[in-house]
Order: structure tokens, then sequence, then C-alpha cells
């Protein structure tokens, strides 16, 4: 029974067409997906952790953490330099600057923060600058300081 005298009743078969339609589009969607979550579309490093919180540490201590930096791009990334906020920061890595990662290719990059001279909340970056990201992509250190016990009590 037609809800309107004299329509046809629409026909209930998917086509072959109808059907690489509906794969186009799901394909479409996994990829803008995709280039959404991934760094491919954009200019930063993937790093396995961009934050390190080192709760609380006395004055002079020497704060450490070692993060991997994967080029996800699918084209080679030109590392220019590591840099950090100032000279209490640095970061280390296994080649010489400036140097290129590949496609996939994955570093360990060794930040360290030295403490000494500082008091209360800290917070301290080290820079991954390359060719398309002069801003450079951070590796963020965090925590507090309290001053060392003088010696001698």
């Amino acid at each position: 029974m037609s809800a309107i005298h004299g329509a046809r009743p629409v026909s209930k078969r998917v086509t072959i067409s109808d059907a690489v339609w509906l794969f186009a589009c799901t394909l479409c969607v996994c990829v803008i997906i995709l280039l959404y979550r991934l760094p491919i579309a954009s200019n930063r490093l993937y790093l396995s952790q961009s934050e390190y919180r080192f709760g609380s540490v006395t004055a002079g201590t020497e704060i450490r953490r070692v993060a991997t930096v994967r080029n996800l791009h699918p084209w080679s990334v030109r590392v220019q330099s590591l840099r950090g906020d100032c000279g209490c920061t640095r970061a280390f890595v296994g080649k010489t600057e400036p140097f290129t990662l590949k496609p996939l290719e994955a570093i360990q990059v060794a930040a360290t923060v030295d403490t000494t001279g500082k008091s209360g909340s800290v917070t301290q970056n080290v820079y991954i600058v390359t060719d398309d990201n002069p801003q450079g992509t951070p590796i963020t250190l965090s925590g507090i300081v309290t001053p060392a016990q003088p010696k001698g009590n």
C-alpha cells in the first residue's frame, strides 16, 4: 500500500556502483581521521612523551628524561638543532646536528635540567628544531625544586 497514490515502490536492491560509492566514502572518512590523528599533516614530530613532571626535588639535582622522537611523515625531516630554554637545559642525541630522520625513523633524545640555583615551580623546555618547524617541537620538564639544606646542619 503506497502512501501517495500512483507512487512506485522504492527498490531495495544495492547495485555494484552503490557498493563502490559506499566503499569510497568510507575510505575517505578513514583517511581524514588518520590525517587528523597522526602528525603527518602537521610540521611536528611524534614524541613518546612530550611532558614529564619530575615531582619534587632538592636544588642541585640534575633531572634527566629520555623521550623517543619518531618521524611519522612520509618524507625525510631534517633536524637542525636541539635547544633548551636556558643554559641549565640541554638535550643529547647520538647524532651530530644537523641530521636527517627518514620516514618512520626514531631517535632517543635525552633532555636534562640542572636545578642548581632554582627554587619553587620550575618548567623548562627542550626544542627539536626542524627545517619545516623553526619554533621546534617541545619536550617539557616541570616540577617543584626545594632549596638545598646548608651543609653542617
